[in-house]
């Protein structure tokens, strides 16, 4: 269910807290796996420019903050 991202992702951040939490995770099931293809992103805008953008490509693999913070600098 999870893309290699993901799993990087993950294992990119600290792993005892990860392994922590998931002992307390119970996994509630999607009605549909239509419901997960939903993914979100970040974009950085200034005046209609696009300075960054960023689209998750699974769950968890998000922006690097960064180059988020970088990309509002330089505007």
């Amino acid at each position: 269910m999870f893309s290699p991202q993901t799993w990087d992702a993950m294992k990119a951040r600290e792993w005892n807290e990860f392994k922590a939490l998931l002992n307390k995770y119970k996994m509630i099931a999607p009605k549909s796996v239509d419901t997960t293809a939903v993914m979100g992103g970040v974009f950085v805008l200034d005046n209609g420019k696009v300075l960054f953008e960023h689209r998750d490509v699974g769950p968890g693999v998000h922006a690097p903050m960064k180059d988020v913070l970088a990309s509002c600098c330089i505007a």
